[in-house]
């Protein structure tokens, strides 16, 4: 029969996470789903981990390393479910999770993805935030004006949509040039609209290896992403040159915020301090950068704040 929602796990090296994942998905209230975790060509023992798993919803598929969108769109090829839902193999979903969005989905039949607020665990599972986010946007409805600012909806984690949005050949990109997840929801966001659910439904794990120690191959491919959140603005919201610069400015302002937050973790604080200086530049009113760029000129960026970044 067919399911109603489809779970990929996308999962590259994860083994010693992977089992808390999978199993936050066969505990969700709403049991009515198939789990597929698709292995990127794990060296280490993700694969025996997932197969060792006798629950009959519980599909493996390995292959060869190819990449994050590859292995995303090899779970969405393989999915039978009326709605599919992502889980990254190092993160965490509450009991409800899936059975809170099928009620936005059963109320208001024109949202095509449903997303929500997620919080933060350290590495061994320990809750660092609950992902209140007072200063972040979080929309409903059209949500492409807001996505051409930036990623709103955050982790894949998240999100769960309808599979028929996807059946005429609107994928992951694979050429590993593009922020994956942005560049996805701006591919959806003209088609549909989306629906934010105020509570913390996922938590996701913050860890070194997940910390984005390539941070100048993460800004080029946001900046490759920006490219096309552009391209989508002018095309779906009818952007003018004048409001094309505006949005320019506002995405590379965007972009150097990120790039700050993640030097902040790794440690870099001279380099924090540059991109978050620079963000500010850009556009002023970032009260997070503004923080951040005050605490890595002094040289020391507290624990706790540490803690609460995404």
């Amino acid at each position: 029969m067919t399911p109603r929602t489809s779970v990929i796990i996308p999962s590259y090296n994860y083994g010693r996470y992977l089992p808390a994942a999978m199993s936050s998905v066969l505990a969700q209230r709403d049991g009515d789903l198939e789990l597929i975790v698709v292995d990127d060509g794990s060296s280490d023992d993700s694969v025996e981990i997932a197969r060792a798993c006798r629950d009959r919803r519980v599909r493996v598929i390995a292959g060869s390393h190819r990449g994050l969108g590859s292995t995303r769109n090899t779970g969405i090829r393989s999915a039978r479910g009326r709605y599919i839902a992502f889980l990254d193999a190092d993160d965490v979903w509450v009991p409800d999770k899936l059975a809170r969005q099928h009620a936005v989905f059963d109320r208001q039949p024109s949202v095509g993805l449903v997303y929500t607020r997620f919080g933060l665990i350290d590495a061994d599972g320990r809750r660092r935030s609950r992902g209140y986010g007072y200063l972040s946007p979080a929309p409903s409805g059209a949500v492409l004006r807001y996505l051409v600012r930036g990623n709103v909806v955050g982790t894949p984690s998240t999100v769960c949509f309808r599979h028929d949005l996807v059946a005429d050949g609107v994928a992951f990109d694979e050429t590993d040039t593009q922020v994956e997840d942005w560049h996805f929801y701006l591919s959806l966001a003209p088609r549909c609209a989306f629906a934010y659910v105020p509570r913390t439904l996922v938590f996701h794990r913050q860890h070194d290896a997940n910390f984005q120690a390539d941070v100048p191959r993460r800004l080029a491919q946001s900046r490759a992403t920006a490219q096309f959140a552009l391209a989508q603005a002018e095309a779906h919201l009818k952007a003018t040159p004048a409001d094309l610069r505006r949005m320019q400015a506002r995405l590379a302002a965007y972009i150097d915020a990120m790039a700050a937050r993640e030097y902040v973790k790794a440690g870099r604080l001279d380099q924090a301090r540059l991109h978050a200086g620079r963000a500010l530049s850009r556009y002023p009113w970032r009260a997070t950068e503004a923080v951040l760029y005050l605490c890595s000129s002094l040289g020391h960026v507290p624990r706790g704040i540490v803690r609460q970044l995404k």
